[in-house]
């Protein structure tokens, strides 16, 4: 008994502790320790066991248990923390039992710390087991392995009919324990072994028992210990918070809808803990959140903790609603079950697992449907260019965070189209210099994922058909285009028939997307590689305006067909100038696809600083402008000078690693590696500083590039520094010092 202590704590041999019954409440977690867990519990008592001749106690942790309400024994309790080893050492002693039964012995001791007589409510004797699991499906399985049955019944038909993962985890374990138990070294094969097994379980393995006067304290108590979330994720500790606060009338219910909480995330195969912060974010007014924050914040933040602390069974029907929802999103519909083809088109181009958006999405889940798919349709424009413009996926995560807490005050359409004009539309405007040149250079070797490049032929091709024959995107859906096939005009392996009518066709042209087109399979079958003077006879033949327009002038009369496809250039021959013209056509029409302002700020000069030199100023304004980007393995970095320019690189590449860029000299020095630009603007040609991926503007002068050179020289400290080549649409030049 307690006495009149609220809270009570004592170190306990498991000989004592099994004097005790316990309960594990239908609420509580299940039995989730997995074979690793278990044989590393089997592994530290024999250890500890095997230490020395006399080895000393070991200490195995504490468990929390409160005084059973629906009972008068004083020697029955709930089991609140603690139940993964609780039924671990129960098991342990039911495997001894079981070793010693097949060597024909039988410990009594053992068997009343598995099952034993106590009083009931009315005061007769019953017997029953020490340890009572008490959520569905795991007692009769625990039950059936302490009757002693187990060993002899199909361990594998056990298994299989287990239903719940817990039962299943403790046959596993049972099994397990078995096994080790038998790997106990033996060398006369005696049932001693087995004694003296139990002797040390029994008297030298202790842990602390901490009791409480009822559920809440001891729940209370459970938070304390795991507030760190050791052993269990914020989704556990959450369920232990919320029937912390609830009444214990509303326990059934509370239990009943947690398992369908759990069931949904289950379901959509999510995370519970990327759901659980995905909720918090897109519901409370919070910009950021680490994953291992999650549950500190649960129990911090001021709106959450009134929520969950005073309205716990409506917090719990708010994670279902929200749940429900965020299945609906994985299935490219909304709360309302309402097809809203936008999220589709994102799986398409950046997989079933980025959710990162659902924030935003939760966030209006309450939108109603045409003003949802609005959203649905800025999130996917903004989420490609982010990813083909290869930006940093958090700093996307960040902006939606903090967008929700718009979100979730919008009303209306109108509000909506506000929030779009001053949020996501300046976002993604940007990024619109560098969503243009990675289109003016976009080919199969830029996208290297094919299902990308697919998204992207399928989103052009889309726009000109659902625009030419005024049909909605649900009508002509993105997946459809994107199981056609990639048609290279000029082919990949030309016949030599094509490569005479092509003429020059510099390296990587036949991957440009301005060659790529889309065709139905049986056209494609029939295009081999043909030249174009025979494929352009099949391309009409398509039903994708896009392909179809390659070759001929798509006129309907007046028709919106007419109107729509009226900018797209035809083509009698086809060569690399024809590709080059085309890849812009296609980088125009990407704009209007994605909805991207086409930006008018040149990638040239910069005007001079003040303070350089009249000569240097001459010199820099003829042929030595000033770069304003430069971009590092396909990263688009802002620069102000060429000083700058240099400086930033070698930070991003070496990070002052000396050895490391005077090997990358010594090496272009002896086997330089020179490329043509792949943009087809005559401005763009670009500068290539050795095989690091930088790209820079024109450069005219050499004795520019010498005068930069230098400047590394300066900044590394090194007499001679030769990093630089020269490249225009004439020729390569090696510049060195």
């Amino acid at each position: 008994m307690m006495g009149d202590q609220t809270i009570q704590s004592r170190d306990i041999s498991v000989a004592d502790l099994f004097k005790d019954f316990y309960k594990v409440p239908d609420y509580q977690r299940e039995f989730a320790w997995n074979q690793d867990h278990v044989l590393q519990f089997l592994e530290d008592i024999e250890k500890a066991r095997s230490d020395s001749e006399e080895p000393d106690e070991y200490f195995i942790g504490s468990i929390v248990v409160c005084c059973s309400n629906s009972s008068k024994d004083s020697n029955l309790f709930e089991l609140i923390d603690g139940q993964q080893r609780m039924t671990t050492l129960f098991l342990i002693l039911c495997a001894l039992r079981a070793h010693l039964k097949s060597q024909n012995e039988e410990s009594l001791s053992i068997g009343k710390m598995i099952r034993d007589v106590s009083p009931s409510n009315k005061g007769r004797d019953q017997e029953r087991y020490r340890l009572d699991l008490q959520y569905r499906d795991s007692q009769e399985i625990l039950e059936k392995i302490a009757s002693g049955d187990w060993r002899n019944s199909n361990q594998n038909e056990s298994s299989q009919n287990a239903q719940a993962t817990s039962a299943e985890n403790i046959t596993k374990a049972y099994s397990q324990i078995w096994d080790e138990l038998a790997r106990l070294p033996n060398t006369n094969n005696s049932a001693q072994i087995f004694y003296d097994y139990f002797d040390y379980l029994n008297q030298k393995i202790k842990l602390i028992r901490i009791e409480t006067e009822d559920v809440a304290k001891a729940l209370m108590i459970f938070e304390t210990i795991n507030d760190r979330g050791v052993g269990l994720d914020a989704m556990d500790l959450l369920k232990n918070l919320l029937f912390m606060k609830a009444d214990e009338t509303d326990f059934p219910k509370l239990k009943s809808d947690w398992e369908k909480l759990i069931k949904i995330i289950k379901n959509m195969r999510e995370k519970p803990l990327r759901f659980l912060r995905y909720f918090i974010l897109s519901r409370y007014d919070i910009d950021e959140l680490r994953q291992d924050k999650v549950y500190k914040k649960i129990l911090e933040h001021r709106d959450i903790k009134n929520d969950y602390e005073n309205r716990p069974l409506e917090f719990t029907r708010k994670l279902i609603e929200v749940a429900d929802a965020y299945q609906n999103f994985t299935k490219s519909l909304d709360a309302k079950e309402n097809n809203v083809p936008y999220l589709e088109n994102i799986t398409l181009f950046a997989g079933k697992t980025a959710r990162q958006h659902f924030i935003l999405l939760l966030a209006g889940m309450h939108l109603e449907p045409t003003t949802f798919r609005d959203l649905a349709k800025a999130i996917e424009n903004l989420f490609f260019v982010h990813v083909v413009t290869r930006q940093q996926t958090n700093a996307l995560e960040g902006k939606f965070s903090k967008w929700a807490n718009e979100i979730r005050d919008i009303k209306n359409r109108k509000g909506l189209k506000n929030f779009l004009a001053t949020k996501i539309e300046p976002a993604k405007n940007e990024l619109s210099v560098r969503f243009a040149e990675v289109f003016e250079r976009m080919g199969e070797n830029e996208v290297r994922r094919k299902y990308v490049l697919r998204y992207i032929l399928g989103k052009l091709s889309q726009h000109i058909d659902t625009k030419a024959f005024a049909e909605s995107e649900e009508e002509k859906r993105l997946v459809e285009y994107t199981k056609l096939e990639i048609e290279h005009i000029h082919p990949q392996t030309p016949s030599s028939e094509a490569v005479k009518e092509f003429g020059e066709c510099p390296e990587g042209v036949s991957s440009m997307l301005g060659n790529l087109t889309l065709v139905e399979k049986p056209i494609n079958r029939s295009l081999g590689n043909k030249p174009f003077s025979k494929k352009k006879l099949e391309y009409p033949k398509s039903k994708i305006l896009l392909t179809r327009a390659i070759s001929e002038k798509v006129e309907v009369g007046g028709s919106s067909i007419t109107r729509t496809v009226k900018n797209l250039e035809n083509y009698d021959k086809w060569n690399h100038s024809n590709v080059k013209r085309r890849q812009a056509t296609l980088t125009n029409l990407a704009h209007k696809v994605w909805d991207v302002e086409e930006s008018n700020q040149p990638l040239g000069s910069e005007p001079v600083d003040s303070s350089t030199s009249k000569e240097n100023q001459t010199q820099n304004n003829v042929s030595d402008s000033a770069p304003t980007h430069i971009r590092i393995f396909d990263k688009t970095i802002a620069v102000s000078s060429w000083r700058d320019a240099m400086i930033k690189f070698l930070v991003a590449i070496y990070e002052d690693d000396h050895e490391a860029l005077l090997s990358l000299t010594d090496k272009e020095q002896r086997e330089p590696k020179i490329q043509k630009s792949p943009s087809p603007h005559k401005a763009l040609v670009p500068t290539k500083i050795g095989n690091s991926g930088l790209w820079i503007n024109k450069h005219k002068s050499a004795a520019g590039l010498r005068k930069k050179c230098r400047e590394v020289e300066r900044l590394l400290g090194h007499e001679e520094c030769s990093i630089l080549t020269f490249m225009s649409d004439d020729q390569p030049h090696n510049i060195q010092t």
